[in-house]
């Protein structure tokens, strides 16, 4: 109950300033009962109240507190049940200052919650009561008695796995308080790894934001890049292989923007090549008529242009000769008729230039078969410094000259000169040498060249497949499932190389548990486990 101090007229004026009160004789005119920001009145009379408040429950003290005009001043201590602390905090008429601690369930003390005050700087912490780590951290700027919505400085957040803290989030804020993400913001996979980070100014995403994939083997690796300026894409958004047997960043597809607008370019690989995708509206259709003629006229040996009708097109319109005519094809040096290469290199042309898929102009004279590029001009095109240059999925121009079956049959000189200035075994994102390719093709010919030029035939690819099985798979593409096929052709085909590689029918086939020869007897097939017996070298 209230006990008053004195009744002369002096005390009366200062009714309240040392009154004592019980917890069922006030209640609040703001704020929660039992909170110390809250502001205390009296329960009948509704006033604000100055005085100590002596909290029960029952036979225990869970807290004895000082308030004035109804906001508590100094410290602040409440308990449980057991008796242990609960929460510890100091207050300055009804404002949190210096620091305040929520604490576990428990004897020992220790911290779940705590906020600390530091001039303009308030920062709260969150803790893991089983183990002790910090979950989570917020630091902002300290208003007193006005929300803080808006005024935040940074966040950090962690989980704990197996008794370890690792990172969930990380945001930054700019130092003026606005409340605008400003800096690096992330957030983490249970592993701790990076699942996004971005990078903001002034509230908008500004420079490179990445996306990361975890997967369910414990891989881990970049899956997408994002360029951002003032918020908007500015640059290409380059979106990385994440699954099957691809190494690291090896690009699926990239797309370009500028200031927020999709540029409607994009490049993406499919089945072993690259696909170019352009908006047909992004140069000028007058340049179509200069573009055909670049490319020239069908004729016997192949495609020829009107050499000085071309020259003076070019020059009197100036357009400039190193950026695309039309925008769904190549640049000019890839596209021009041998004829006229030399007069649009004499135009200022580079000849070093590639393609929007990588390719060089050997490689689209090697692609596009059909324009007969003479054998001179391949001399010609061989000797430039980029002869070995692989495009965006990394063949080279022998791993192109493999992928053409019509080349192939067509210019055996070519092909033979091209051997012998490439490297036989360099090897595409797939792993793959040219040799995989022409072995697929069953080219005999071109195969036994590269093998006698060094060419590997126990190579084995991102699969794990080497030039030797690869004849044996139904889909050679690297990520595809793995079927088996085989006649008396193929078995011969790989039988007269067996001397010069490891191969061999009786051992297990990559991705299987069995021999080629025991798949056979499995199938019944006895003829073809009979050639490989006759086929296999003798012990």
């Amino acid at each position: 109950m209230k006990k008053l101090l004195a009744v002369s007229g002096v005390a009366l004026l200062l009714a309240g300033c040392g009154s004592s009160y019980d917890w069922d004789e006030v209640t609040t005119s703001s704020g929660s009962k039992g909170q110390p920001t809250a502001t205390y009145v009296d329960k009948k009379t509704k006033e604000p109240i100055s005085g100590t408040i002596t909290w029960k429950e029952g036979d225990t003290l869970i807290s004895e507190f000082k308030v004035k005009s109804g906001k508590v001043q100094g410290d602040w201590v409440t308990h449980n049940a057991d008796g242990s602390v609960a929460i510890e905090a100091q207050l300055d008429e009804g404002e949190l200052t210096g620091t305040t601690v929520v604490y576990c369930p428990g004897p020992d003390k220790k911290p779940q919650q705590k906020i600390v005050i530091d001039g303009k700087e308030k920062s709260q912490s969150q803790y893991d009561c089983a183990t002790g780590l910090q979950t989570a951290l917020e630091v902002e700027i300290h208003t007193p008695a006005k929300e803080n919505h808006g005024h935040d400085l940074a966040r950090s957040a962690w989980r704990i796995v197996d008794g370890k803290q690792v990172p969930a989030a990380l945001a930054s804020y700019a130092k003026d308080g606005s409340g605008k993400l400003d800096g690096v913001q992330e957030t983490y996979y249970p592993t701790g790894q990076v699942e996004q980070r971005h990078l903001y100014k002034n509230g908008q995403l500004d420079g490179v934001s990445e996306e990361y994939v975890l997967l369910t083997d414990g891989t881990y690796r970049l899956r997408q890049t994002s360029l951002y300026k003032d918020g908007k894409r500015d640059g290409d958004t380059t979106r990385y292989f994440a699954f099957g047997n691809w190494p690291e960043k090896i690009v699926e597809r990239r797309e370009s923007y500028k200031d927020g607008e999709d540029l409607g370019q994009s490049i993406s690989f499919e089945n072993l090549d690259v696909h170019v995708n352009a908006r047909m509206n992004d140069i000028p259709p007058a340049n179509y008529k200069i573009h055909s003629a670049l490319i020239g006229r069908d004729s016997y040996g192949g495609f020829k242009a009107d050499v000085e009708s071309l020259k003076y097109l070019l020059t009197e319109s100036k357009v400039d000769v190193n950026e695309r005519l039309v925008a769904d094809e190549d640049f000019p040096i890839q596209q021009v008729a041998e004829n006229a290469y030399d007069m649009l290199v004499g135009l200022g042309a580079d000849p070093l230039k590639v393609s929007l898929a990588g390719n060089t102009r050997l490689m689209m004279c090697i692609k596009q078969s059909y324009r007969n590029c003479s054998d001179e001009h391949f001399s010609q095109l061989m000797a430039l410094a980029n002869a070995k240059t692989a495009n965006l999925y990394g063949n080279t121009p022998l791993h192109q000259v493999c992928k053409t079956t019509r080349f192939l049959k067509e210019r055996p000189a070519v092909v033979q000169a091209l051997i012998g200035s490439q490297d036989v075994n360099a090897v595409n994102y797939a792993g793959q040498t040219a040799l995989h390719y022409c072995i697929v093709q069953k080219d005999k010919t071109t195969a036994n060249a590269l093998i006698q030029a060094g060419a590997d035939l126990d190579k084995a690819d991102l699969a794990g497949v080497t030039p030797m099985q690869l004849v044996f798979l139904r889909d050679p593409r690297p990520n595809s499932q793995k079927q088996l096929s085989w006649d008396e052709e193929r078995v011969r085909f790989v039988g007269q190389w067996l001397s010069k590689s490891k191969f061999s029918f009786e051992t297990p086939f990559a991705g299987f548990d069995k021999s080629l020869k025991q798949l056979m007897i499995e199938a019944g097939d006895a003829p073809s486990a009979m050639l490989v017996d006759s086929l296999s070298p003798k012990s």
